[in-house]
């Protein structure tokens, strides 16, 4: 499955979802985040997969929703949220009911959208930046943001992250 925002590639029981417009910040439209929500719980939903991870091409993870040149604001609350918050609220429902874990690997910036959805996602993980080379990987018990899901699963294993 792909998307003119997203590609969809199986590695064995992992299934990774990239942005793929790393030259628009990896931005994306309410009928992209629709698309990505439905691309995650059919990943999800496969028998054989046991993880997805989320990543963006380019330098930044997600600079948020994307404005549609020629759309005008909608007027009424109302309208809104029936053409950009429904969709929004959408992905956040299909990470929720997703039967695996989510991992969002984010470098660069995570702003709007792309924040939240890296805070809603089941383990948000940074990504080491040629800056931060030095930097040595620390075991620690917990990652910031885990769900109860990720407890659940994985509560005895030890989890590395880049400090």
């Amino acid at each position: 499955m792909t998307s003119d925002r997203f590609t969809v590639r199986r590695d064995g029981a992992i299934t990774r979802l990239t942005l793929c417009r790393g030259d628009d910040g990896n931005t994306l439209a309410p009928p992209d985040m629709r698309a990505l929500g439905a691309a995650i719980s059919a990943a999800g939903s496969a028998a054989d997969c046991k993880l997805v991870v989320v990543s963006g091409e380019g330098a930044d993870f997600c600079l948020g929703r994307r404005i549609v040149a020629g759309v005008t604001r909608p007027a009424q609350a109302r309208a809104f949220r029936e053409r950009v918050a429904d969709a929004i609220l959408g992905v956040y429902e299909d990470l929720r009911r997703c039967p695996v874990p989510v991992l969002t690997a984010v470098q660069g910036q995570a702003k709007g959208f792309g924040c939240a959805f890296a805070a809603q996602s089941d383990s948000p993980s940074p990504i080491p930046t040629p800056a931060s080379a030095c930097r040595k990987w620390t075991p620690i018990y917990h990652l910031p943001w885990p769900s109860r899901r990720v407890y659940r699963r994985c509560r005895q294993k030890l989890f590395y992250i880049w400090f």
